[in-house]
């Protein structure tokens, strides 16, 4: 199995930072197989909002890896119409059918 083999998965886990809770969690095939580093920050900035901070994860040698971003917008609930921030956790993983690594952005 080569590096080749492996596709890369955007992962989307939206929360309520208000409330303090999750409400969503899916992988967004949006972004495509040929989206550049770039191209992926872009697109999730212009869906998400601005980019609160970086994601990274440690890795089994004790290096420290860049896997995502960590995005924050203003919305408004759909009933009551009141203010609140929605974070949005965008993370990389790179995925085979049976298997998944998290993707060095």
């Amino acid at each position: 199995m080569s590096d080749d083999d492996w596709e890369r998965v955007v992962h989307v886990v939206l929360t309520n930072e208000t409330a303090g809770h999750s409400f969503s969690e899916f992988d967004d095939d949006y972004f495509g197989d040929e989206a550049t580093t770039g191209d992926l920050y872009r697109a999730a900035q212009a869906e998400y909002g601005r980019c609160q901070s970086k994601v990274y994860v440690d890795t089994k040698n004790g290096d420290v890896k860049h896997v995502g971003w960590f995005f924050v917008s203003k919305q408004r609930y759909e009933d009551t119409g009141k203010p609140y921030l929605r974070g949005a956790w965008v993370t990389v993983d790179e995925v085979l059918p049976t298997r998944r690594r998290r993707a060095a952005l």
